[in-house]
């Protein structure tokens, strides 16, 4: 059976060697094989090259009388076969890439049969940092990381990688959104559980790449993070129980256990807590929340999209989240793969707030204080199936289905004053809001490759459902202080509930038109239909509910979107290219039920794309980039139905917004050198939009306002950010500049009159670090500035914040770490109150136990000084709005932390580490 399919082998690829020993774009392989039992070369072994992603055997040869051989295959990946009927087979592995240079194997001992084959060689890339076609590869063991390190500390050993302390990853300047380790989720898309929890001595290679995002009609990409896993780590189970409490209000409690054998992954995991320390969430505004699922709410403060799990806000948490991940290969063709999370939490939060208002023949402020109680239970199962129908067909189905239920009570009161500091009126707006979102959805991707090298086909297709309902009471009042007058109260009951079906297609098919030239076609629909009722009930003083058609809608809503189009994509040596086209058509109905109402829209938009690439080498790129996007207005912006949840804030729908359209400009470009350790990189983007989303403001004598969505001409914004390390004394002292500018420039109708806010932001920072193997030293200063101009203000709206970092990591004798940060935040050009100076200091020591040192009893303090503040400034249209909300202070816990790691050797016997 060898013999045959070594003569089917050569067979298949009797056509191709010709063609590619001929291509300047090879790597030569050449070697002896050698019998030394006789003292001899092994006359006609068989050397065949199969490339790795596609099983095809490329080339193939027989050494000569001396043994020698000789072949030359593209510069790609590929398994190498030695065999001779006579010995055993060898194997060798080649990562070839633009600046694989050619082997030579050298010497190779083929054993008799029989004997066991004691070596696999894999030749590869020994560079810390390199490019894997667009992917960025870093090799974990090349940064040296502390015993009992997790990937987040890996993380922040990696150049270009920043980790703040709520965990949030920032790779070359910009936002990660997700982590997978082995291309797999982990956990759902929480990216926490995986870089808090996994040993970073387990991770092989951490790789970078830009993906689509999932069911996205656009173009739009987001940074990915892929951890793949070293094989030890394959072989036995890790984990960590973590465990911190003062014994009087505060607690952590972490579990996380894993079972990897081979392709099989199994992992359980569980966080109660209610302090921050352990949160999941990485971005900023949803400080205390995880981020399981993204979305937004509508402007009425629905879910009718995807809602997020955890997006309760800042304040005072308290959470439990557990789950189980589980994935293997069940034969040679299917991949299966299931995560289940449950999450429940509440955060209380107490907030204060001042508003200036600027308008063009006045100006007052308004000074609020809120609380707000949001408790949120959900869970989330997603399973993933992944069949290999053949060596070049693919086929991936992944059922999803997850369940929300969030309660809300928001108790605001808010006073506003004149400009001589009067106060005028007092409002009291309290709203109650319970929400039970679920969805259902299956998303299937089908892929075909060809024989013909770079050809393939792939159609994705997604249905999902998703059903709202909503139970809200409002209870709000409008005092007029000056005249004592009560101006009127509104007390009602609000039903509400929404549907949606969706169904999104999408079909690309790729044809090379010569080696250097490709040629992509591709078809997108997505189809929706379903319901947006929200019906008003007042309520008497007696209790009876009276309908309020007002305050009610009840809209049949269906929209299609077509794209078509098309792009070339030329790729040689250094250069990349990609240019084309698509053609975007949205058709919109809705239906208005109790008004007998419908609006229609049929448009369509040329959307044109750009990206060239050029490669210096395998560490050094320029990119430059042009994209057009679409934004399509949400039926609630669409739908004329006031939203009064904010007596002081109506909004209200606009039946003539259009689609907005961006266009973007951006160059990135990186550079890294491994012989240093210094890395460099920068972007710049710049984008203006047609007919964008900005908003018509109309405030009355009492300071109220109503609130449309409006289409605009005129709206842009700039960014763009530097950064570097520059290593000193064998990157023992490294200094790290970061320089990042904003600029925005936003148009609005104000009272009828035009009115356009330019708001320039930037953020200076120099991080200095000292690490060697006992002693770790960090310092830095944040410098942020931004100023805001109106047109109808003459005055400018200025803000500064310096944050001034010290940190330290301390190893001594008897296994005894000290660790301290401070903070010394400096806030300025603010209202008054608001002008903040505090510090924040945070200090741990610790002892490690037992032979491995996995064993760790700390001492953790936070917020010594007890100076607990959240401070933000945010300047839109004509109003500036200074706030600052309650967060956890001081507390002291006592930690400990036993972390296992059981991998099983080569000899199957275990082995502790």
């Amino acid at each position: 059976m060898k013999y045959f399919n070594i003569i089917l082998f050569i067979c298949v690829g009797f056509g191709c060697t010709s063609f590619f020993s001929q291509s300047e774009n090879n790597i030569t392989i050449k070697g002896e094989v050698a019998d030394t039992l006789n003292k001899k070369g092994v006359e006609n072994a068989v050397v065949m090259a199969v490339r790795v992603r596609d099983s095809v055997l490329v080339t193939y040869s027989r050494t000569l009388w001396n043994g020698t051989f000789e072949i030359q295959i593209p510069r790609d990946t590929f398994q190498i076969f030695i065999t001779h009927p006579k010995f055993e087979d060898r194997e060798y592995f080649i990562f070839g890439n633009e600046n694989t240079k050619d082997l030579d194997f050298g010497r190779l001992i083929m054993p008799p049969k029989g004997e066991e084959l004691k070596e696999f060689v894999v030749f590869s890339n020994n560079e810390p940092i390199f490019f894997r076609g667009d992917t960025l590869v870093m090799v974990a063991d090349s940064f040296k990381t502390g015993a009992n390190a997790n990937v987040e500390d890996l993380f922040k050993k990696l150049p270009g990688f920043d980790v703040d302390k709520s965990g949030k990853i920032v790779v070359h300047g910009k936002e990660v959104n997700k982590v997978y380790v082995d291309g797999d989720e982990f956990f759902g898309t929480d990216p926490t559980i995986a870089t808090k929890n996994l040993p970073a001595n387990a991770i092989e290679n951490v790789e970078v790449y830009e993906q689509k995002i999932e069911g996205d009609n656009t173009d739009e990409t987001e940074k990915v993070i892929n951890l793949t896993l070293k094989e030890s780590a394959k072989k036995g189970y890790f984990g960590k129980v973590n465990g911190a409490s003062d014994f009087q209000n505060f607690y952590e409690g972490e579990v996380l256990a894993n079972r990897f054998k081979g392709d099989q992954k199994i992992s359980i995991f569980g966080l109660f807590t209610n302090t921050p320390r352990s949160d999941f969430n990485w971005q900023d505004r949803y400080q205390f929340g995880l981020t399981e699922e993204m979305g937004n709410r509508n402007d009425d403060g629905n879910y009718i999209f995807e809602p997020q799990i955890g997006n309760l806000g800042e304040g005072l948490p308290q959470k439990a989240k557990t789950g189980f991940y589980y994935t293997d290969k069940i034969g040679k063709s299917l991949k299966i793969g299931t995560n289940f999370t449950y999450d429940n939490q509440e955060v209380v939060a107490s907030t204060i707030s001042n508003t200036e208002f600027l308008l063009a023949d006045t100006t007052y402020s308004s000074f609020s204080d809120e609380t707000k109680n949001s408790q949120q239970e959900a869970f989330a199962f997603n399973l993933n199936l992944e069949f290999q129908i053949d060596s070049l067909t693919t086929l991936e189905i992944a059922p999803r289905v997850k369940q929300i239920y969030t309660q809300t009570q928001e108790l605001a009161s808010t006073s506003f004053y004149s400009a001589d500091d009067f106060e005028t009126r007092n409002t009291s707006n309290q709203y109650d809001e319970n929400i039970e979102y679920v969805e259902a959805s299956i998303a299937s991707k089908f892929e075909r490759k060809f024989k013909k090298e770079n050809r393939n086909l792939k159609i994705n297709y997604n249905l999902r459902s998703q059903t709202n309902s909503s139970v809200d009471v409002l209870d709000n009042s409008d005092f007029d202080v000056m005249n004592s007058i009560n101006l009127f109260s509104t007390l009602q009951n609000k039903n509400g509930k929404s549907t949606s079906l969706q169904h999104y297609g999408e079909l690309t098919y790729v044809e090379p038109i010569s080696k250097k030239l490709k040629l992509e076609l591709k078809y997108m629909a997505q189809y929706s239909e379903g319901t947006n009722q929200k019906f008003a009930f007042d309520i008497s003083d007696e209790g009876n509910r009276t309908f309020n058609s007002f305050f009610s809608s009840d809209f049949e809503n269906t929209t299609l979107t077509q794209r078509v189009g098309g792009r070339f994509i030329y790729n040689v040596k250094k250069h990349e290219m990609i240019a084309g086209a698509d053609w975007n058509n949205l058709r919109l109905n809705s239906f208005d039920v109790l008004n007998e109402n419908e609006i229609l829209q049929d448009r369509t938009n040329f959307l044109p794309f750009v990206r060239y690439k050029y490669k210096f080498s395998r560490s050094k790129t320029l990119t430059f980039t042009y994209r057009t996007k679409i934004q399509n207005p949400s039926i609630s912006q669409l739908q004329p139905l006031p939203d009064n949840r904010n007596i002081n804030n109506i909004r209200v729908g606009n039946i003539d917004l259009v689609n907005q359209l961006e266009n973007a400009i951006a160059a990135n470009f990186f550079t890294y050198k491994a012989t240093t350790g210094s890395h460099t990189y920068a972007n710049a983007s710049f984008s203006f939009f047609e007919n964008a989303f900005s908003q018509a403001i109309i405030y009355d004598n009492q300071g109220r306002a109503v609130n449309q969505t409006i289409n605009v001409k005129g709206n842009q914004n700039f960014n763009s950010y530097f950064g570097t390390s520059i290593p000193f004394f064998k990157q023992k002292i490294k200094f790290e500049p970061f320089v990042n500018l904003n600029y925005f420039d936003i148009k609005a109708l104000i009272n009828g009159m035009d009115n356009t806010t330019q708001t320039v932001s930037t953020l200076a920072r120099g991080n200095v670090s000292y690490i060697m193997d006992s002693l770790t030293i960090k310092v830095g200063v944040d410098y942020n500035y931004a100023v805001s101009e109106t047109t109808l203000s003459p005055d400018l709206q200025k803000s500064t914040q310096i944050s001034y970092n010290a940190g330290f990591e301390l190893k001594l004798k008897h296994s005894i770490i000290i660790s301290s940060d401070i903070d010394y935040i400096i806030n300025s050009q603010r209202a008054a109150g608001f002008d903040l100076t505090y510090i924040l200091w945070d200090a741990s020591i610790g002892k490690t136990f037992l032979k491995k040192e996995n064993l760790i009893i700390s001492v953790d303090a936070n917020d010594i000084l007890n100076q607990n503040i959240s401070n933000t400034r945010n300047v839109f249209n004509n109003i500036v709005v200074d706030k600052r909300t309650n967060i956890i202070g001081r507390y002291i816990l006592l930690r400990a932390v036993y972390k296992f790691n059981v991998l099983k050797s080569n000899k199957n016997e275990d082995e502790k580490y």
